[in-house]
């Protein structure tokens, strides 16, 4: 199961096999080995794989399907966070009542806004990852 997410990661994102043992301080052929099945990853490099492609070590593994069975959480309290703070404004509590007046539409627009801004923070968090490796 891991070689083949690995492979899988990888292939759907913009890094060569030649980039991924570049930043795991491997060779190519031992990254090679990793997606074939033949080795598997030290936990520091398995980690880091899970960093640079920003999923969960169990969904490497095969334990989960969820790729970020954490990130419901996070998100979560990123919502609860964000709620409480537009609603201390009192300019944007009155905006987010007349919500239910909206159209589908526009509450589709604003969703896609949202989504958009959390995809931006999670490319610059993975462009900070790289760095740091």
């Amino acid at each position: 199961m891991f070689s083949s997410r690995l492979k899988e990661l990888r292939s759907q994102s913009k890094y060569t096999q030649e980039k991924i043992a570049e930043i795991l301080k491997i060779s190519r052929v031992a990254y090679t080995k990793y997606e074939s099945g033949e080795n598997m990853p030290t936990p520091d490099n398995l980690e880091k794989l899970a960093d640079i492609f920003n999923v969960s070590i169990d969904y490497l593994l095969g334990r989960t399907n969820n790729p970020h069975p954490y990130h419901d959480l996070n998100e979560q309290v990123d919502i609860e966070i964000i709620v409480r703070e537009l609603l201390s404004d009192a300019e944007m509590c009155h905006a987010l009542q007349s919500l239910k007046n909206w159209t589908i539409d526009e509450k589709n627009l604003l969703i896609t806004i949202i989504e958009g801004q959390k995809l931006l923070k999670e490319k610059q968090n993975l462009s900070d990852i790289t760095k740091n490796l």
